[in-house]
């Protein structure tokens, strides 16, 4: 095996587990996760039924200083100011070619939703949102406009890898370097084209919290979740890029979701695989060896700062 040549450069790494709150059941089931120390911040969801029932699971979230960030939701569930929206992420784009969503009522949606989230003593750090529904280039505008005026950092999608051929990764501990992640070509394009929206998007450097030096990626369009698929992914990506989000989903399906949601089932089956990894991992412990930092949004500011400062 070829050894891999990691960049010289200080790696960061913000692992986050989204869909916080979308059941209280899930919430528990990252606080498992969080208890193995595989997690360094959570995108919560405040759209639900449930959204006052979760306080005690963010406020816990929050004293062990892990980042929080609210998970815009537009798609699923009605929204908190149209109660007779219901959306898919479908229905949702074409209701806006039909002039049925304005920014501005956009924009009040996610003022609404980011006000419930401070009414559970939290100051978010960071927005995204449900399903990447933000990467729709009007409502990007939008979300960009809002992270601006309150200071918070944007999540992007960015297409990083190259359509490697399919492969079974490596269970050895040795460091290779190549890892191929056996993205469908339907997957590689979908993250092509999210990519290319936000650059074609993004704002002007030093305007709002978000940097092209970021990527994105999550194990789900991977076919097998296991300890040496995180480990390879994370050696993979220590060789080429200094800032790295992880998406990670890890909790089992709640029976008491409406059924709508229930029907996901490759989606249910790696969120489950994730919870069983993510629970004995220790998925920080394991990064830091690796040559990355764990970090949070919000600390990375600082990081930020001291590399712009002349």
């Amino acid at each position: 095996m070829v050894q891999a040549r990691y960049s010289t450069k200080s790696g960061y790494l913000v692992i986050q587990a989204d869909d916080f709150g979308l059941s209280p059941q899930i919430s528990e089931d990252i606080l498992h996760v969080i208890d193995a120390n595989s997690i360094t911040s959570v995108s919560v969801m405040v759209i639900t039924p449930c959204w006052k029932a979760i306080a005690p699971y963010v406020q816990e979230v929050v004293r062990r200083n892990l980042g929080v960030g609210l998970h815009v939701t537009l798609t699923d569930f009605p929204w908190c100011t149209q109660p007779n929206w219901h959306f898919t992420r479908r229905t949702l784009f074409s209701a806006y070619l039909a002039g049925k969503i304005t920014p501005a009522l956009l924009w009040q949606e996610l003022t609404v939703q980011y006000h419930r989230l401070c009414t559970l003593g939290i100051t978010p750090d960071h927005i995204d949102s449900h399903q990447h529904v933000h990467l729709f280039p009007p409502f990007f505008q939008v979300f960009t406009a809002f992270a601006r005026q309150h200071n918070l950092w944007l999540r992007k999608a960015y297409a990083p890898f190259p359509p490697l051929p399919p492969v079974t990764p490596s269970h050895s501990h040795r460091t290779t370097s190549t890892f191929s992640f056996g993205l469908s070509a339907i997957a590689y394009v979908q993250r092509l084209l999210t990519g290319t929206l936000y650059w074609w998007y993004e704002a002007p450097p030093g305007k709002t919290r978000h940097s092209s030096r970021w990527v994105l990626t999550s194990v789900h369009d991977i076919g097998t979740v296991s300890p040496s698929t995180y480990l390879a992914l994370l050696r993979y990506l220590r060789t080429s890029c200094q800032y790295v989000e992880l998406m990670v989903h890890p909790f089992r399906k709640d029976p008491a979701l409406p059924p709508h949601l229930k029907t996901r089932e490759r989606f249910w089956q790696v969120c489950h695989a994730e919870w069983q990894v993510l629970r004995s991992l220790s998925l920080v412990a394991c990064a830091r060896t690796l040559g990355w930092q764990p970090i949070t949004f919000r600390q990375i500011q600082t990081t930020f700062q001291s590399q712009t400062a002349p």
